[in-house]
């Protein structure tokens, strides 16, 4: 038997003895910070909207400072686009579980473009979820990792591809966007004034 869970996460049971399983979770010192990149797929050159986003945290009460960044330069570093907002903004997730977090702000999204979603611990030390690919006898835990998708930084600067790792996963951080039927006009470029030339006076 298969099971879903987060993130395309697929857990197989080997025996039917009602055991169930959920994914892994990391410890997250204050200060660390974790991030996910995604990549804006509406189609049909459509933009797309980002209103909220999707923590999971073992803890009650783990406090974040939360940033988006848009139009990424280096699929490698998520902090190399523009932020959405001009500073990170507060929440804290009060119970333990997954929590869905309005974003205070709806952020535009280009067709294509890649974009993050970074998470700081600013509090008590966080036990995250993360997803990964485990064999635990009797069952098969299958997550779907690959590079370039999940990082995690001591300091906010230099980053860990966990994707890359001997034994890979991603943080579960998830972010939910709609199509949106408008293309943003670009402000189209001033008319020079043409200076009359003067009429010449008769010698």
């Amino acid at each position: 038997m298969q099971l879903l869970l987060l993130g395309g996460t697929t857990i197989t049971k080997k025996k039917n003895d009602g055991v169930t399983a959920s994914t892994a979770s990391l410890n997250l010192p204050a200060g660390y910070s974790v991030a996910n990149i995604f990549t804006a797929k509406a189609g049909n050159g459509s933009y797309e909207e980002l209103g909220e986003i999707v923590t999971a945290s073992k803890n009650d009460y783990a406090s974040y400072q939360i940033q988006v960044y848009t139009d990424l330069k280096n699929p490698s570093n998520p902090v190399s686009g523009t932020p959405a907002y001009a500073e990170p903004f507060e929440y804290t997730q009060a119970l333990a579980g997954i929590d869905t977090i309005p974003l205070p702000g709806p952020v535009l999204l280009a067709p294509g473009s890649q974009y993050s979603v970074v998470i700081t611990v600013t509090g008590n030390p966080v036990s995250y979820y993360v997803e990964k690919s485990q064999n635990l006898g009797w069952i098969t835990v299958s997550a779907d990792t690959s590079p370039n998708q999940s990082f995690y930084s001591r300091n906010g600067s230099s980053w860990i591809d966990v994707g890359k790792l001997t034994d890979p996963y991603c943080f579960s951080i998830k972010a939910h966007t709609k199509t949106v039927t408008f293309v943003p006009t670009v402000s189209p470029t001033p008319t020079v004034t043409v200076t009359p030339t003067a009429t010449p006076k008769p010698t």
